[in-house]
């Protein structure tokens, strides 16, 4: 038996798995088995008996995630994706708030590494202001909002109480991205179950390479965004989710404002706009550095436009198609 089943959803091996695996046999922690779920049957080239492959066939990474916690034992599954990696302490300090506290699941944010090149970092930098990115805590280390819940929490670094996660019958979708919210719902409405935020519990992650990369999977979280909110409902906290699409109808009705001789309109707009990308920017230099903060500038655009609309696009969708990896 094992305290914690790290599960790992991929295509096939990588240097990313790789690096994965390198940091957990250096953890100071032992207590733990490792399930790689891959596309196709793999020979496994690490001798550690911890560590075991399974294929699944090409499947959404939920439903890889299912197949890897069928056969885990371990007392809590540690979900990670194959391109973030722990710190050497972090399954010690995740057995150490799973034994001394009354916690069914929990999550750290995904920090991006030092060593990924300057565009990645740049990818990285919209996401840790509120303003440009959403929900910094997914990207940053913020003490002050340790133990904070949420309802909501990525896969790329999730740790859930196996009886939980089976409790409330695991991913059990099609959806990519998305599967992580899906699941999060379930366990908010099977027993009002949500993830405690632990600043302490970060893993490296490894964020897109290209601008046209960043764009891409925005646009797909977007998208499933949209539709989760179409099918499953709107709550106080989902509003926020609506921002970017209001502006990108805004910018699209600019036209019409200007047949109409709105110019007051489009003037007071685009300038409350740009106060909100100038505060982002500020919080983003103080955070990651006035070079990349600089950079980020089209991203931000983009990423506002991109969200926007692939968000109502999402919305007016009767189904999402499923993502097989």
């Amino acid at each position: 038996m094992a305290f914690f089943s790290v599960i790992i959803p991929i295509k096939n091996l990588n240097e990313y798995v790789a690096e994965n695996v390198a940091a957990l046999l250096e953890q100071s922690f032992s207590d733990w088995e490792l399930i790689i779920v891959t596309n196709e049957p793999t020979d496994n080239p690490w001798r550690d008996s911890r560590i075991t492959l399974l294929h699944s066939g090409k499947v959404a990474p939920g439903r890889k995630r299912d197949l890897g916690s069928m056969h885990a034992v371990g007392k809590v599954l540690v979900f990670l994706d194959d391109d973030s990696y722990p710190p050497p302490d972090y399954l010690r300090s995740a057995y150490d708030i799973f034994i001394n506290r009354s916690v069914k699941a929990v999550g750290g944010p995904g920090i991006t590494p030092v060593s990924d090149g300057f565009w990645a970092q740049v990818s990285g930098a919209v996401f840790v202001s509120g303003l440009s990115g959403g929900n910094p805590a997914r990207y940053l280390k913020l003490n002050n909002s340790s133990g904070k819940i949420y309802k909501d929490w990525p896969s790329v670094n999730l740790l859930v109480e196996r009886d939980t996660f089976l409790a409330v019958g695991g991913f059990d979708c099609d959806f990519w991205p998305g599967e992580d919210t899906h699941l999060c719902r379930k366990m908010w409405d099977h027993a009002r179950i949500g993830v405690e935020y632990q600043p302490g519990l970060a893993v490296e992650h490894h964020r897109r390479g290209s601008f046209l990369a960043h764009v891409h999977q925005v646009a797909q979280y977007g998208r499933v965004r949209g539709y989760f909110l179409r099918s499953i409902g709107v709550e106080v906290e989902d509003l926020k989710y609506w921002i970017p699409s209001v502006f990108f109808l805004f910018h699209c009705s600019v036209p019409l404002l200007l047949y109409a001789e709105g110019y007051s309109v489009i003037v007071s707009a685009y300038g409350a706009y740009l106060l909100v990308v100038s505060a982002a920017l500020v919080q983003i230099s103080k955070r990651v550095g006035v070079l990349k903060a600089g950079a980020s500038i089209p991203y931000i655009f983009a990423t506002h436009f991109a969200y926007g609309f692939f968000f109502i696009k999402g919305i007016l969708s009767k189904a999402v198609d499923p993502v097989l990896r």
